[in-house]
Order: C-alpha cells, then sequence, then structure tokens
C-alpha cells in the first residue's frame, strides 16, 4: 500500500502553499499503471469492469489494452490515484482475463480514497488483498493447464507503485522414448562474458536448470561464461552426466560457447572451428561439435553448432563458407548410411525474411529440417522476449541429414522457458532465444534399455563435503552424514534416472532411504534398494535433491563438521541444500 501522510497540522500560509505546490507538482505522476504477462500460446481477452464508487473512464481511468498476444506484455490498465477520489470512498477495478478456450480468471485493484491521494490493493477474485511488494500467487486451471497467477507491485515513482500480473502454465513434462526414438533440444542460453551484453547471467543459468529434464541431449550455444558454465554443467550431471568439451580453439580470444550433453554415453566426440568469420564473432571460435550418443545400443550422431551472426551479403557468404565446412566435417567422420545424422543449433539462418538463404543452408548440408508440431512460432522475437528487442525470426534448428539414416517420423516445436521465481520477475525468460525441440523416431531395433549407471560424489554447496555415512560397509539403518571426500566408493553415488533409486557404489544393493520421514527434520539412512518403495525415490531438482513423495522438501546438510547429519528441511536457497556432483 503507497501512503501519503494524513497528518494535517497547522499549516503557516507559506508553508500551506508550499505543500499545494509540491501536491500539484508531482499531479503528473499520480498513477499507476497495471501490466499483464501472457506465458500462454493462446492471444487472451481482457475486460475491465470499474465498480463501487464511480470514475469516468478516458478521465479518471484508461483501459491501453483489450487483449495480449501469447509471450506478451501489456499495460492494460492506468488508474488516475487523486483526482476525482474522495476521502473513504473504495473503487474496485476487475479485469476478467479470457482464453480461447473460454476459461478466464479476474485481476483486481481497489483504491481507498484519503484526504488528498488513495491507497491502493491488489489481488485476484482468488487471492485475499495484498498492499505490500511481495510476489503472491494462486493456483488454477486456465486455458485447459494448471497454471499460476502471480503478481507483485513495484515502486515506479513517489504517487504511485506499478502492479506486476503474470499468467503461468506449467510446463509439459519431457517422455523420454525408445531406443529407437531420440529426442534433442537446441538452445542458445545467452551465456557472455559478464558486462558483454548478457544480462542476469547467473541467475537465468541457475533457473534454467531445473526447465531441463528428460532430453535425450541437449546442444547448447552461448555458453561463454567459463566459470558460470562451469557451474551449470556440474548441476546437469546428475542427469546429463556425459558432457563434451566446449568448441574451441588456440589463440582465440573466447571459445565456441557450443556443446553437447548427453543422458547416454559419449562413444566419440570431436570438434572443428570454423576457418572464415566476421567482425566480432571473430572474437569466439564458433564451430561444430560432433558427440557419437550410444542410446541403449543405437548410435545417434549429433552434430552441433553456431554460425555467423547478422544478415548482410557479406556475413551470408561467411555463413554459405561455414556451412561448407560443417558439411565437410560430417563426411570426414565416414559415418554408415544406415545410421541418423542429427544437426542443431543457432545457426542464424532466418527462414522467415531469406527463404533462399534457408533453401540454400539444406542443400548443403544434405539435410531436412524436422517439421514443426504446436509450439510457439518463432525462436527469437523481441517483441515479446523482455531481454531483447527485433522483429520475430527463426534461427535455431533442429534438421536430419538426408544422406543418413532419415526417420519414420519426426516433429519439433519451439520451447518458451520462463519463470516467476524473484530473481527474474517481469523479465520471466530465461535467454534471448527460445529453445527448439526436436523428436525423432527411426527404424532400428528398440534393443536394450541403458542401464549403465555414473557412481560420483554428492558434494554439499556450503561445506563441500561429501554425502556418506556411518562407517565404510553399507547396511541397513545407517545414518546419512557429512565427511571430507577421500575419493572411496562409499562416498559415490549413482541415480537411476527411471526408478529414482539412489545407489552407493560400495555396495549398489543399498540405497538411500528416507526412513518414511519426508518432512522437514525427517531422517535419512541406507537400506536395501527396492524399487517399488517411494521411501528410496528421489528426483534431482536442479542442484536439490528431492524425494519423489513430497517436492517441498530437500536434503539438507545441518552443519559443516565431519559427522554433521544429513536430513530433511523445508526448500530454500542456501548452498546445503545444493549438491553437486564430484569425482
Amino acid at each position: 500500500m503507497r501512503k501519503k501522510s494524513s497528518t494535517l497540522a497547522f499549516f503557516t500560509a507559506p508553508v500551506l502553499l508550499t505543500a499545494v505546490a509540491v501536491l500539484s507538482s508531482a499531479s503528473t505522476w499520480a498513477e499507476s499503471y497495471i501490466y499483464l504477462t501472457n506465458n500462454t500460446n493462446q492471444t487472451l481477452d481482457l475486460t475491465i469492469n470499474q465498480r463501487g464508487s464511480a470514475l469516468v473512464k478516458g478521465e479518471h481511468w484508461q483501459q491501453h489494452a483489450t487483449s495480449v498476444p501469447p509471450l506478451g506484455t501489456v499495460r492494460y490498465l492506468e488508474t488516475n490515484r487523486d483526482t476525482g477520489i474522495k476521502w473513504g470512498k473504495d473503487y474496485y477495478f476487475d479485469t476478467t482475463v479470457t482464453a480461447e478456450d473460454g476459461s478466464t480468471t479476474m485481476l483486481q485493484q481497489k483504491l481507498t480514497g484519503t484526504w488528498n491521494f488513495s491507497d491502493i490493493w491488489h489481488g485476484t477474485q482468488q487471492s485475499p488483498w495484498y498492499d505490500d511488494r511481495n510476489i503472491h500467487s494462486v493456483k488454477q486451471s486456465f486455458a485447459g493447464v494448471d497454471s499460476t497467477i502471480a503478481f507483485k507491485a513495484e515502486n515506479a515513482r513517489a504517487n504511485g507503485d506499478d502492479y506486476y500480473y503474470v499468467i503461468h502454465p506449467k510446463e509439459d513434462d519431457v517422455i523420454r522414448g525408445a531406443n529407437n526414438t531420440f529426442n534433442v533440444l537446441a538452445y542458445n542460453v545467452w551465456a557472455l562474458l559478464p558486462g558483454l551484453v548478457s544480462k542476469s547471467v547467473s541467475e537465468r543459468l541457475n533457473l534454467l536448470k531445473d526447465k531441463l529434464n528428460g532430453y535425450d541431449a541437449i546442444v547448447f550455444s552461448e555458453l561463454f561464461d567459463n566459470s558460470r558454465r562451469n557451474t551449470f554443467l556440474n548441476a546437469l550431471k546428475a542427469e546429463y552426466p556425459y558432457q563434451t568439451q566446449v568448441v574451441d580453439r588456440s589463440g582465440s580470444l573466447e571459445d565456441g560457447g557450443v556443446l553437447i550433453v548427453s543422458r547416454y554415453p559419449i562413444d566419440s566426440e570431436s570438434q572443428i572451428a570454423f576457418d572464415d568469420c566476421d567482425a566480432e564473432d571473430c572474437m569466439s571460435a564458433k564451430g561444430v561439435i560432433y558427440a557419437k550418443i550410444n542410446k541403449g545400443g543405437n548410435p545417434y550422431h549429433v552434430f552441433g553448432s553456431h554460425t555467423q551472426a547478422w544478415t548482410a551479403d557479406k556475413n551470408q557468404a561467411t555463413r554459405l563458407s561455414q556451412f561448407q565446412q560443417m558439411r565437410n566435417f560430417i563426411d570426414s567422420r565416414s559415418i554408415s548410411s544406415s545410421e541418423p545424422v542429427i544437426i542443431a543449433g543457432d545457426l542464424n539462418v532466418d527462414k522467415i525474411n531469406f527463404p533462399q538463404e534457408y533453401n540454400t543452408m539444406l542443400n548443403v548440408l544434405n539435410a531436412e529440417e524436422v517439421p514443426r508440431n504446436g509450439g510457439y512460432a518463432y525462436t527469437y522475437n523481441g517483441y515479446v522476449n523482455n531481454w531483447t528487442d527485433g522483429a520475430p525470426e527463426n534461427l535455431d534448428y533442429v534438421l536430419y541429414s538426408t544422406a543418413h539414416l532419415q526417420p519414420t517420423s519426426s516433429e519439433s516445436k519451439v520451447l518458451t522457458p520462463r519463470s516467476i521465481h524473484a530473481d527474474v520477475f517481469t523479465k520471466y525468460d530465461l535467454s534471448d532465444h527460445f529453445a527448439m525441440v526436436g523428436n525423432l523416431t527411426f527404424d532400428t531395433p528398440i534393443g536394450e534399455a541403458d542401464t549403465t549407471l555414473v557412481y560420483k560424489e554428492l558434494r554439499d554447496g556450503r561445506s563441500n563435503k561429501c554425502l556418506d555415512f556411518d562407517g565404510a560397509s553399507p547396511s541397513n539403518g545407517k545414518q546419512a552424514l557429512l565427511w571430507d571426500c577421500a575419493n572411496v566408493a562409499w562416498q559415490k553415488w549413482a541415480l537411476d534416472q527411471d526408478s529414482g533409486l539412489l545407489r552407493n557404489q560400495a555396495n549398489p544393493e543399498y540405497c538411500l532411504d528416507n526412513m518414511g520421514q519426508a518432512y522437514s527434520g525427517g531422517g535419512l539412512h541406507l537400506w536395501q534398494c527396492d524399487e517399488n518403495n517411494i521411501n528410496q525415490q528421489w528426483n534431482f531438482e536442479g542442484a536439490q535433491l528431492v524425494p519423489r513423495s513430497n517436492n517441498l522438501i530437500a536434503v539438507d546438510a545441518y552443519g559443516t563438521d565431519n559427522g554433521s547429519q544429513v536430513a530433511f528441511w523445508s526448500k530454500h536457497n542456501g548452498g546445503n541444500q545444493q549438491w553437486s556432483w564430484g569425482n
């Protein structure tokens, strides 16, 4: 609630005149703006009803928008905070938001007149009234999806806060397919070096790591920032333990920022840096990374790249040279024509405005784009992405080689990872690009499931000590604790993504078990593994180890000394709930 003083003292005439002048000069600031961000892929219609004591539309308040496009943000309401406002009177604004399927939600504000201004509250039809600047939220089904309506006030001017609402649908889970299928994500994550253009890199990557579950492989672009890249990749190791090197070249000012992470073993990898480049792009070693990925006995040959930027003739000529070099590199791998080849990344060809270059790219690479099916229309759109500007473009692709095994079916779509976390509230986007996912099915054996588990240390983010247990030999009931990391088997663990079991290397028949105490303060110990035991089923949510039976708590290191208890506590952002994979 934003208030001005309600105390009228005994003013002398000069003081009173001064006060009146100050109030008058501030009158142009005496308004609040209301914004709505639409994180759905539907257009939303807006209808405002002003009720309670009456205000005149167009004089005391204005509706600036009647709809919100997919992913768009609009300033839809402007309300005066003093003129026409009477002391003690209440003025309500009810905004009905209607999705294409007819579902609705209502956003609300209430003004109460004071002697010279107004107090304001905000909320929704399903929430209490609030007068603070915290983030609040309610859950509801909207546009056919479980959604969160989040909102907060922000200081904007002396005489009025602004108010930000966002409708945020739950993101679809990624379904892992059989061994004859492969799903790959191409994502330019905009992680340039600090101070060079990119904003909030640490915050965005920290939030992004929780959005990347379920893919077979991910091709990252613009993962330039070495320190933040290492932290980010380490947080992904629980789900993507196999990771290539970043594309690089000796003598380059910066590496190429392109690499591949995989859920499945990488049997071989290699890379090239491009020979040609233009202007600022020459500062980095852009090129191609190759990974031969073994999914259940089936090989998938994945090539990731980030090519020359911009659209001038010379830039297109440089990209053409890079595509030819990429084709030569693919050919040099001598990959059997009976095995699939997938090309993914930020290829910087805008097929909307430069269809001829798009066709040339496909011809040179001897490739086809995985056909679009749903999702957002563009991989880059500065009209809706809150970190950038510029017209809509399609720059990011998943392609397959027509000279190699072609899919029997395939589809792709643009994903729009967003967050309503406080670190990015009002920005929401997690990169200046959106992500492209391709799902391909091949006429290959389903094969045996890959059951290979990788055992690594689990290190606490506050103490850098390891998850351990009492003694070196696993047995039922041994308590979980912290100890100095010693590169020994009983400090190494492997998470089976399907079953959720966290096995101990000293004896993989023993697993981390929550003792049936999946609540804050509950304990942890070892117990014989049982895939049907919910007490032994875990997920990594970013760097937090969370029981599948209660996602409101996380594994917590209570202290920093050797022997400190490791148990459950309510989720927070402290280092003692951040676990990273070590040796």
